[in-house]
């Protein structure tokens, strides 16, 4: 892992954002935990970069089969930052099936200044089906 503390800050905060603030729906999340510098009340293991405790979650996450019926769902997968990182990394490549551009651009512009703040749970939930699912499938 070769984040900066901002990097991570912010990945850990679209994560938060979303498992926190977002009625579960599409998905499932187990065993998650969180770890913040200077909160209390976190209990996953901190990351560690530059020698020094930074932001993490941990966790696992399912979601539901777009293919099958309600109540199927893929395998369960791990819920780090990396997951997060991978919406981005995949929204970078190019346009997505079901995202506009002008929201690409957007959700594009908030991870390229780490800025957590420029996104809403709707956008963390974007980040979170390009993640998995390769599109944006659940409106």
């Amino acid at each position: 892992m070769n984040r900066t503390p901002e990097r991570q800050a912010f990945l850990t905060d679209v994560l938060t954002n979303y498992v926190e603030g977002h009625p579960y729906s599409w998905f499932d999340v187990r065993d998650y935990e969180w770890f913040q510098p200077g909160l209390s009340g976190g209990t996953a293991k901190p990351a560690i970069i530059d020698g020094k405790p930074a932001p993490n979650v941990t966790g696992t996450i399912r979601v539901s089969d777009p293919e099958k019926d309600e109540g199927h769902f893929m395998p369960w997968r791990k819920l780090t930052p990396a997951l997060a990182e991978r919406g981005f990394a995949r929204l970078a490549e190019g346009p997505i099936e079901g995202l506009s551009e002008e929201c690409r651009a957007r959700l594009l512009g908030a991870s390229a200044i780490h800025d957590s703040g420029l996104l809403d749970v709707n956008d963390d939930d974007i980040v979170l089906q390009v993640a998995m699912l390769g599109s944006v499938v659940y409106a």
